[in-house]
């Protein structure tokens, strides 16, 4: 579904801002 690919897509996003952020 492309529901499911943008969702999975903006979190993959989150995710690496995320680590930037930490580090």
């Amino acid at each position: 579904m492309i529901i499911m690919s943008i969702r999975f897509f903006f979190s993959n996003k989150n995710i690496k801002l995320t680590q930037k952020l930490k580090k």
